[in-house]
């Protein structure tokens, strides 16, 4: 039976490292951590490698492991081959950007002045929250939302979508998204649902990202697990 992991614990990796190793849990067949650093960078790089990242931030990835403690790296090695490598990473800031564009141009100041209550705006709201291993960004979890407003409130919309970009060697995702207007609002959501593939590991996690906007721009958003 596949057991279930949400994607991301509540701690970061600061604490993380900072625990000792007997607080690790161990797979049935784990002999333990080596204490031997090379060993342990050459794991780690095996982990980096089924990543699938760039060059250049699996540069950084080993460039941070390097600068831990023997103890450091040993805790990190254990917990990304135990039974919960989502533990390791930590969410990263959010980030919205929104474009809006006039869905038509008027011909004149004065004519804009006497239509203003009938403009409306065509707007793109993003949202992402990169998938941060040792305060690197390894992936990120991306949503869309194109809708049209006017008077203050949505009018209609077009389109929600969701798609996680990175780790694609660790974590494989499959997405859906559903999108409506309500009261003024629009709301949009989408689900990932993902499996981890390092290993050829069972174990799955979810998580949902949505946002709530109206004409000024974001009421609320949220990535949480389900």
């Amino acid at each position: 039976m596949k057991k279930s992991i949400s994607l991301l614990a509540p701690f970061g990796i600061a604490l993380l490292v900072a625990s000792t190793l007997g607080a690790v849990p161990a797979s049935a067949n784990d002999q333990g951590p080596t204490n031997d650093a090379s060993e342990l960078t050459q794991e780690f790089s095996g982990v980096v490698e089924e990543m699938n990242l760039s060059n250049g931030v699996a540069s950084q990835l080993l460039s941070k492991f390097d600068r831990l403690s023997v103890a450091e790296k040993a805790n990190l090695v254990s917990v990304l081959e135990g039974d919960n490598p989502a533990a390791a990473f930590e969410v990263g800031a959010p980030v919205v950007t929104t474009t809006i564009r006039p869905t038509t141009e008027t011909a004149s100041n004065a004519a804009k002045t006497a239509t203003a209550a009938a403009t409306t705006y065509e707007v793109t709201s993003n949202y992402k929250n990169d998938n941060l291993l040792l305060g690197v960004a390894v992936g990120t979890w991306n949503l869309r939302y194109k809708y049209q407003t006017g008077s203050g409130k949505v009018l209609k919309d077009y389109e929600c979508t969701n798609w996680y970009s990175g780790l694609s060697g660790f974590w494989n995702f499959s997405t859906s998204s559903t999108h409506r207007v309500a009261g003024g609002q629009g709301y949009c959501t989408g689900v990932f649902r993902g499996s981890l593939v390092y290993q050829g590991s069972g174990f799955t996690m979810n998580k949902e990202m949505g946002m709530i906007v109206n004409g000024p721009g974001f009421v609320s958003r949220w990535l949480k697990n389900i």
